[in-house]
């Protein structure tokens, strides 16, 4: 390895620690590192080990989420109760679904799927 893949190297691994200590928020831990916040989506095109690296922090960061999510649940939050049904509970039938009474007695059901 030459001297510049080896900056490169070295910029992509602390690239990799500050996307993890952001949280996943590549603007940040690109300014952190002090490279142009493209830099790492170019990376990630050329490099199949650092898109995996990436893919895995940003796994990392929504499993911490939703531990989070499922501690407000457990708190009895109705709001992260609702939410949590709507994400995952749509194939009990929590969707939202709203009626509209059009003239002439139509009746017309919507269901918003996400």
């Amino acid at each position: 390895m030459n001297t510049i893949q080896q900056k490169q190297h070295t910029k992509k691994e602390q690239f990799l620690g500050e996307l993890e200590n952001t949280m996943g928020i590549v603007s940040q831990a690109s300014k952190r590192v002090g490279i142009d916040r493209t830099t790492p989506y170019r990376w990630r095109k050329e490099d199949k080990q650092f898109s995996e690296d990436m893919d895995e922090i940003q796994n990392v960061v929504l499993d911490f989420a939703e531990s989070k999510l499922y501690e407000l649940v457990d708190d009895k939050h109705p709001t992260a109760i609702i939410f949590l049904l709507k994400t995952k509970g749509k194939d009990r039938g929590y969707v939202e679904r709203q009626e509209f009474d059009i003239e002439g007695g139509l009746n017309l059901n919507v269901e918003f799927v996400e």
